[in-house]
């Protein structure tokens, strides 16, 4: 039953933060900010990123880690849809 319910909390996990907010955040972040803050490229080879999960480029743009983009573009998408419930609540 453990194995079960790991499994499930996994698929969970790859399904919201690596598919959609990992997406997310690397069509967002270098939009709003004009090219200097991208997700790390998915054929990068594996360096160390700091403990916040970024790291400075040799161009000198931040580059983000996938779980730390992943999950703030969760927090971006939820954002989305807060201020969408609430124009549409103050509208009707």
């Amino acid at each position: 039953m453990d194995n079960f319910v790991s499994s499930c909390i996994g698929f969970l996990y790859e399904a919201f933060v690596e598919c959609i907010g990992c997406t997310v955040a690397r069509l967002v972040f270098p939009l709003l900010s004009l090219g200097r803050v991208y997700v790390k490229p998915f054929n990068s080879p594996p360096q160390r990123f700091n403990w916040l999960g970024y790291r400075r480029d040799e161009s000198g743009r931040i580059e983000l880690d996938d779980s730390v983009a992943g999950v703030m573009g969760l927090f971006v998408v939820f954002i989305v849809l807060l201020a969408i419930t609430l124009i549409f609540r103050l509208s009707f």
